[in-house]
């Protein structure tokens, strides 16, 4: 299993062996904590978003031979242009990850006391203007793990041909209110699933 709890398993359930298009922002080397992966090895379509030069080469080298695959190595933001991205050194004890805890925000990296970040210039874009840049425009599941900037980015989203999403909001009451307002607006009013990190919730 990849993801960092029971994602996996509720995701694969939901969807239980049909084959769809997924879009990750946030997917990290692609590998560690994906709750993409899985659905990847079953057959999907996949959009992937990393913004982490570092993350993101692990990641291509793991998908570059699967033509269901799509990657960009960007930031999803509010608007256009170049932002500073504060990458993220080792954080798992073992020192498996790479740029894990990366984000556009930098007070998002002063709780984490022990972890060193250097910042990395990268490319952000909009939603609306990343989805001229992919060939997917619709996503059975979307998963968002954006270290701050989660709820900026799902506001964004029209989720009205989304089933299932898997988000992070990191045990924030008000952010989890917020997400499930929003995709309620939208059909998706079912919590499927709460880790002290992730949010899964379906239509």
């Amino acid at each position: 299993m990849y993801s960092q709890g029971k994602e996996e398993e509720v995701i694969v359930k939901f969807f239980n062996g049909r084959n769809g298009t997924l879009l990750s922002i946030g997917e990290n080397d692609g590998k560690t904590f994906s709750n993409s992966l899985r659905l990847i090895e079953l057959g999907w379509d996949a959009v992937l978003v990393e913004p982490s030069p570092v993350a993101f080469q692990k990641m291509f080298d793991l998908h570059k031979d699967n033509k269901k695959v799509c990657m960009a190595r960007v930031a999803i933001g509010i608007v256009n242009g170049k932002g500073v991205l504060h990458e993220s050194g080792h954080h798992l004890p073992n020192q498996s990850d790479v740029a894990l805890l990366s984000s556009l925000k930098k007070e998002e990296t002063v709780k984490w006391k022990r972890v060193d970040f250097k910042e990395q210039d990268v490319d952000v874009l909009d939603f609306k203007t990343f989805q001229t840049l992919v060939p997917k425009k619709n996503y059975d599941f979307i998963t968002i793990d954006a270290e701050g900037m989660d709820i900026e980015i799902l506001k964004q989203i029209n989720l009205s041909k989304t089933h299932l999403l898997c988000i992070e909001y990191n045990e924030n009451v008000q952010a989890k209110d917020e997400i499930i307002k929003y995709c309620a607006e939208f059909g998706m009013c079912n919590l499927l699933y709460q880790s002290g990190e992730n949010l899964i919730i379906s239509r």
